[in-house]
């Protein structure tokens, strides 16, 4: 967009009675097409959260599924066991930090703490 005023822009001059009239009438258009922009953008922003939060509440619901059909869910309890028992240090105290060797997984850390440990090896 041009304008007679543009390199007054951004510096100390103060216009004149006329030179305001012209302003006003300059912005009038752009005003107008700027208001009408933020009210798009609005109505937009209001369909955007709407599908954000639908996307959310289904990919819950999708997520919360596909866990109950994961892999680590159908193993046989024997073969879970001895993933545990491979995972229980030997030559130390088990002992449950972020440093430590821990079963994998949240499903198996699970399991692992209602397994008696005498827990008899398949081998």
């Amino acid at each position: 967009m041009s304008s007679p005023f543009t390199s007054k822009l951004g510096t100390n001059y103060c216009p004149e009675d006329e030179e305001i009239a012209q302003i006003r009438a300059l912005l009038a258009e752009p005003a107008n097409r700027l208001e009408s922009l933020d009210e798009e953008i609005s109505k937009l922003q209001v369909a955007l959260d709407r599908m954000k939060e639908e996307r959310s509440r289904l990919g819950a619901y999708v997520e919360g599924h596909r866990a109950l059909i994961s892999l680590a869910r159908r193993l046989a309890l024997d073969i879970i066991q001895e993933i545990f028992l491979a995972c229980i240090p030997t030559h130390r105290n088990c002992v449950m930090s972020a440093r430590g060797t821990y079963p994998p997984g949240p499903h198996m850390q699970l399991m692992a703490i209602h397994f008696p440990l005498d827990t008899t090896p398949l081998v």
